[in-house]
């Protein structure tokens, strides 16, 4: 018995015999029980059987039956053949993406195929350049897969496909793109400090400038420097920053909040404290 590298069928064939009959039965159990499904008169030695499915096996056995007598021999051995598996797996339908930003990972979720599907490749791109790779793969029955250790604020671009028992793959699904939003709050300026203005109507304020998503800094003062008892009063995205219109010979408090793009704040800075200068002189005797 031969398999074609083609696929489609399987090829039987056997020796002629100086005291063969006139007609091979070639029998299978495709349905279960053994029964013919085909015949072949000498002096023909083979028998092409096309009724089968790619990558299933199927059994055989030969008869040889006499019609002038009739006799029948016995069975020959059993032989067994798989045709070669030429077809892919179907892509794997209803393909979804689901974000957990909490989490900082991404679901993948598809319907299973019900073919000889045996696992599924999950490809993915970081970023928005380039090509995907192979990041994991899932054995049947599972249709899931969780990626983790994401990034926030990164698209992300999925795409699946199933492999046989053949080792075939089947089309890729459509690409699926999604992100983790921005849900980490920028960290707390360092070395935030206040001086007292020459004006004395003014105080000045200086920190170090946050790396990463930080865009601004909000300025929040109080007059006790209490818990609960600062406003913000502007922003500033650039340091050192003037904080103007405050009255002379008056103490002050500070702290500092870092704002990113999304408005998420860092905690704030320990408070800073000022006194303004007095700068006017005393009135005259009158």
């Amino acid at each position: 018995l031969s398999a074609p590298g083609s696929g489609g069928s399987l090829v039987l064939s056997w020796q002629l015999q100086a005291t063969d009959g006139a007609v091979y039965s070639v029998w299978s159990n495709k349905t279960g029980p053994w029964a013919i499904v085909g015949n072949v008169s000498f002096p023909r030695f083979s028998y092409n059987d096309t009724n089968v499915t790619d990558g299933r096996d199927y059994w055989y056995y030969l008869t040889e039956t006499d019609p002038s007598v009739p006799i029948t021999s016995a069975p020959s051995p059993i032989v067994s053949g798989r045709p070669a598996d030429i077809t892919p797996p179907r892509t794997p339908a209803n393909f979804t993406v689901a974000v957990d930003g909490a989490a900082h990972t991404m679901t993948l979720a598809w319907s299973p195929n019900t073919d000889d599907t045996l696992s599924y490749e999950v490809w993915r791109r970081e970023g928005d350049l380039g090509s995907l790779s192979q990041v994991g793969s899932v054995n049947v029955p599972s249709a899931r897969y969780v990626d983790t250790g994401l990034l926030e604020e990164v698209n992300y671009t999925y795409q699946v496909r199933a492999i046989d028992d053949a080792g075939l793959p089947s089309p890729f699904t459509a690409a699926r793109t999604d992100r983790i939003p921005d849900l980490t709050a920028p960290s707390t300026p360092l070395n935030f400090q206040a001086t007292t203005h020459p004006s004395g109507t003014a105080a000045v304020l200086s920190w170090d400038l946050n790396g990463g998503d930080t865009v601004t800094y909000a300025v929040r003062r109080s007059p006790t420097g209490l818990a609960g008892s600062f406003t913000e009063v502007d922003r500033s995205p650039t340091s050192p920053y003037t904080s103007s219109g405050l009255q002379r010979n008056q103490t002050y408090y500070f702290v500092l909040v870092a704002v990113d793009k999304v408005d998420l704040q860092s905690p704030p800075t320990a408070a800073a404290s000022v006194l303004t200068l007095d700068t006017l002189a005393p009135d005259g005797p009158v």
